[in-house]
């Protein structure tokens, strides 16, 4: 019995630890869990506080070394900050406290102990044992189903966390105090409304953490979306030159038939060497029926060739309710990222489809391209795995902007190396 007791109170020593590191982690850390080394620095840090808690449960000194050893392990380990780990921890075993003793009052009123708390504290017995194995499976449920989900994504303010904190102390204190005292169900009913203040203000804190970070990748997807329009702004301007040139060469023939005709060769020898000097490039073949998207394709086209990515293109003249630059913007972004996933892969392997077709009542676009690995995703958005940040990621958010704007379709899928986009358009 003794050893299975010992058993149990390192086992939940551990669990208690284990799980702080993990919340430092999920709020502060930007970094996959590194199990290894947290099991082992855990362990080290539970080993001292099981040591603590053979002379007194619930002591001040074991939460001082509880807490000392989280901030410890995730500076250390996932270099987060130590006033924010600092805070962040003094908060978690807030909330341990809280469960622990909503534990003890709810085995209290059950068995009909009101001295059920300090028994639990002053002996090594089986209802020590027992409350131990259920308070710890109760944060245990607490993190699995509601924290891991719950906790904040992004740094917290850490001062006005602390006032927080400050007053949910000073309440614990006191409904701890009473609890050793006496367990009644009035105790419980407190307890219980504090724990539910507690997760309900960390919910709270995550639904505006979450509101904030759309808020920002929207603001974001917009300036994308905006420069990406401006980008190929000049590109459509400098192709309708070239389109204005094509137009009038029937009355440049006309000219230079003339010279011909007068023999004045040597003219029109001159003529043909400025027209020459115009360097025009080939003229934009109609496939889309939508000028701006010919332009943009004929140029993105060009760009392919010199990269060495083959371009395969299934167009028809469709119609859109998009802006000239909103429809620049989907397709520029939509090709934009295919190229540059080709780009990671060896020339021989890159390769690009566009088909741009009618479909009953429906306008569908689609972009397929291979890829290098497979693309990460957080929270239903597609993370950039290049190192400068910036707007880089934003492409699919620019283009999910646009599309939703018009009540429109995009799928995205991806599997056995190929990346495809599909939106459609619904008239």
């Amino acid at each position: 019995m003794n050893v299975l007791y010992q058993i149990v109170e390192f086992s939940a020593c551990f669990i208690e630890g284990m799980i702080g590191v993990l919340v430092n982690v999920k709020v502060l850390g930007d970094t996959k869990i590194k199990w290894k080394e947290s099991i082992a620095a855990v362990t080290l840090t539970s080993l001292v506080v099981f040591l603590i808690n053979q002379m007194e449960l619930f002591s001040l000194a074991a939460t001082l070394v509880s807490i000392l050893g989280i901030v410890i392990n995730s500076c250390i380990i996932y270099k987060t900050k130590v006033m924010d780990s600092v805070v962040l921890s003094v908060g978690y075993f807030l909330l341990v406290y809280i469960l622990d003793f909503l534990t003890v009052s709810v085995a209290g009123i059950v068995i009909q102990n009101e001295k059920f708390a300090a028994d639990v504290a002053d002996a090594f017995s089986l209802e020590r044992l027992l409350y131990v194995v259920f308070a710890k499976g109760v944060l245990f449920l607490t993190y699995f189903f509601f924290l891991r989900k719950y906790l904040p994504k992004k740094k917290p303010r850490v001062w006005t966390i602390l006032a927080g904190i400050v007053l949910c102390a000073g309440i614990v204190f006191y409904l701890a105090a009473t609890t050793f005292e006496q367990i009644h169900i009035n105790t419980v009913l407190l307890w219980f409304l504090l724990l539910l203040f507690v997760l309900l203000t960390v919910y709270t804190m995550n639904q505006y953490t979450v509101f904030l970070q759309e808020k920002y990748q929207l603001m974001l997807a917009k300036e994308k979306n905006s420069l990406t329009a401006e980008k190929y702004e000049t590109v459509l301007a400098e192709y309708r030159k070239n389109q204005i040139f094509y137009h009038d060469i029937r009355n440049q023939y006309l000219v230079l038939e003339n010279y011909l005709n007068n023999a004045e060769y040597e003219k029109a020898g001159k003529y043909m060497k400025e027209l020459q000097g115009s360097d025009r490039g080939e003229p934009v073949r109609k496939q889309t029926g939508i000028d701006s998207l010919d332009i943009l394709i004929a140029y993105k086209q060009a760009e392919a060739k010199e990269n060495r990515i083959p371009i395969q293109i299934d167009a028809e003249p469709v119609s859109l309710q998009l802006t000239e630059q909103e429809a620049i913007s989907l397709l520029g972004n939509a090709l934009d990222n295919a190229m540059e996933a080709c780009m990671e892969l060896a020339a021989e392997d890159r390769w690009i489809q566009l088909t741009i077709r009618n479909v009953n009542d429906i306008t569908f676009f689609q972009i397929r391209n291979p890829y290098r690995e497979e693309p990460r995703t957080k929270s239903g958005r597609f993370l950039t795995g290049k190192k400068e940040k910036g707007l880089h990621g934003l492409g699919m958010e620019s283009m999910k902007l646009i599309v939703n704007k018009y009540q429109g379709d995009m799928e995205v899928n991806y599997a056995e190396g190929v990346f495809a986009v599909s939106i459609s358009f619904f008239h």
